[in-house]
């Protein structure tokens, strides 16, 4: 059984009923993992448990973990005040307890005995789980909810599993079970949910005697692994998906990548990885050693099987967002071209999309190709029809979830793409335009041949000029009409809050500004200072205020840097800087760090915003493959 305690120090304290609802809140809470000082003088509530209490206040670990009231005596409490406190705390535990002697039987049943039972399957009702309701209420909510959104945690549920196993190992390191299918098991997950079945008719379902149960993992007895573990499932994994909470099935870093984790031991580890890395400092030197578990694994799995195919391009796609989320501007591109090779010797891309999870992974790839720095340099690793093609998801693998990744945005970033592809064909066009050599110009003999084909050469050049220069020109106005155009599906809209509606269509209007942004500063040439470019970032600012700190943060890296490097007045840049800081604080990723360096790298190359900057340039001589996922 995973179980956390709180340290005494108080400023580490819950101060909202919010972040009570976590095992862990934030990067710093480890230390509530170990050294928790238990005295006899505890909380009322764990005194009638008779169990030890760790005296945090106002809620103790215990209280805090099965989400009851906390009861505390205080010093300048009057005796008639303690006893009617304690008669409270009675009353407030015989509400809560969930086994009860009835009175029918003859012999009656000894409470104690049956607590300490270490197999009774009935020790299981002390959990309170706390698996994602699909409840919500449709009226609109209040501002402060809108910012300050909390998804519940489905610690409840996960330790209620671990706790099936009867296993006694520690500290081991052992190969995870693979018996059981990522369909079977997100089955009997979906089922244990469902309104008709009864809780005992639920336990009995989930805790088979023999054989032992398929989802535990050993691996967690070990508390560094418990911990980063836990940290993906409770904090990183929905810090980085925008889906809907409302949506139960929309977040695939937990509803695909966990199940894969309990049958691939290289899946497993790389999530441990990217928590170790999302943390940094010590837990980044810590992860160092899973990763090369996660890498050991991968080199080893040499089979071209279907299903081992999808587990290495999972671990690939795992370490990609780990190594960008650390902050990296190399190493990510090498495990995404992995990816490619991966896709490319096995039928392509559109060849692995055949169930939910397929195309859940290949989106993930075309994801962190379509906003790759480099994609401008070597263009997208597959066509960006056949990336069209995946995210529209005519099957319907994903009907009624959005993308944690894209949300309703999804036909902005194939343009995106688009404006990439064009950039890097523009630059080899270009390369012509400019460097024209004029042969016919002053090569012949003087003679009036010689002048005529000079004239028809002279003629020529400047045909082919223009012919260039339109193409890419009509190709630049195409997009701007698409951009223009481009409206979120209808079916990705149905279904959600009014809540959820208005941060994913801001997040969509975030993105439209930002592709025509993008479009006019790298292809069109257009200083930060244009008039109508800095309409559209003021219009931009305004969306980004909104979503800074809400549920669909994750998805703002790309609008912040193209907005950041628009703003050209002292007062639009301080208030950009603070705007990233309170970002990187909300948000957690280093590589947020890393673009805003870039940032302030072109605010003091170009001080005015008056000078085009090629920004691709300024990360080639860093030595930088930026990812703006």
């Amino acid at each position: 059984m995973f179980v956390t305690f709180s340290t005494t120090d108080k400023k580490h304290n819950q101060s909202s009923s919010s972040s009570q609802s976590k095992v862990i809140d934030s990067p710093t809470d480890f230390h509530r993992f170990r050294d928790a000082v238990r005295s006899k003088n505890g909380c009322l509530t764990c005194k009638i448990r008779k169990k030890k209490c760790n005296e945090v206040k106002p809620i103790c670990s215990d209280c805090l973990r099965l989400k009851k009231k906390c009861f505390w005596i205080n010093e300048n409490m009057t005796d008639e005040e303690i006893k009617q406190l304690k008669e409270k705390a009675y009353h407030e535990e015989s509400l809560k307890k969930l086994r009860k002697r009835k009175s029918k039987k003859p012999k009656p049943v000894e409470v104690v005995e049956v607590v300490e039972v270490v197999h009774d399957p009935l020790k299981l009702f002390t959990y309170n789980s706390d698996v994602r309701s699909t409840n919500h209420s449709p009226n609109s909510p209040s501002i402060q909810n809108l910012i300050n959104e909390e998804p519940p945690s489905p610690s409840g549920y996960l330790n209620l599993l671990r706790d099936l196993s009867h296993t006694e190992q520690e500290g081991k390191i052992e190969e995870i079970g693979s018996t059981v299918s990522t369909s079977d098991l997100l089955c009997d997950f979906e089922n244990s949910l469902g309104p008709n079945k009864s809780y005992l008719d639920w336990i009995s379902s989930l805790a088979p005697s023999v054989p032992q149960s398929p989802i535990y993992i050993p691996e967690l007895n070990d508390p560094t692994i418990s911990y980063l573990y836990n940290y993906y499932v409770e904090v990183l994994s929905q810090k980085v998906s925008i889906s809907p909470s409302s949506q139960n099935d929309s977040n695939s870093f937990q509803k695909i990548f966990l199940p894969l984790a309990h049958r691939d031991k290289g899946v497993f580890y790389s999530l441990l990885v990217w928590s170790g890395f999302h943390l940094g400092g010590y837990w980044s030197d810590e992860s160092q050693k899973f990763f090369n578990i996660a890498l050991d694994h991968l080199s080893k799995n040499t089979s071209s099987e279907r299903n081992d195919i999808i587990i290495k391009l999972a671990t690939l796609m795992i370490l990609v967002g780990a190594e960008i989320c650390k902050g990296d501007v190399k190493n990510w591109s090498v495990y995404l071209n992995w990816g490619w090779n991966l896709l490319s010797k096995n039928g392509g891309i559109l060849n692995f999309n055949s169930s939910k999870e397929e195309n859940w992974l290949i989106s993930n790839f075309a994801y962190h190709d379509l906003l790759a720095s480099s994609s401008i340099e070597r263009g997208t690793y597959f066509p960006s029809e056949e990336y069209e093609v995946i995210f529209n998801d005519e099957q319907g693998y994903s009907k009624g979830s959005l993308n944690p990744l894209l949300g309703v945005s999804k036909v902005l970033y194939r343009i995106i793409g688009d404006i990439s592809t064009l950039l890097f064909e523009s630059k080899k066009l270009l390369d012509q335009y400019y460097n024209r050599d004029g042969d016919g110009d002053g090569n012949g003999d003087g003679n009036g041949d010689a002048d005529e084909s000079d004239t028809d050469s002279e003629i020529s050049d400047h045909a082919f000029s223009i012919k260039l220069l339109n193409s890419i020109i009509s190709k630049v106005e195409k997009l701007e009409t698409e951009i223009n155009n481009a409206k979120p599906d209808k079916k990705d809209l149905i279904n959600l809050t009014d809540q959820e509606l208005e941060l994913q269509l801001t997040l969509f209007e975030a993105f439209q500004l930002s592709s025509k942004l993008f479009l006019k500063q790298s292809i069109m040439k257009c200083n930060p200072s244009q008039l109508e470019s800095q309409m559209i970032n003021n219009d931009l600012i305004k969306c980004l205020d909104i979503l800074v700190g809400t549920s669909v943060q994750a998805s703002l890296v790309f609008p912040i840097f193209m907005s950041g490097i628009h703003c050209v007045t002292t007062f639009d840049r301080i208030k950009m800087s603070e705007r990233i800081d309170q970002f990187i604080k909300l948000y957690g990723m280093w590589n947020v760090t890393r673009v805003k360096f870039v940032i302030e790298k072109i605010w003091k190359d170009n001080p005015n915003g008056d000078s085009v900057i090629d920004w691709h340039s300024s990360l080639k001589e860093l030595g930088w493959d930026l990812n703006f996922a």
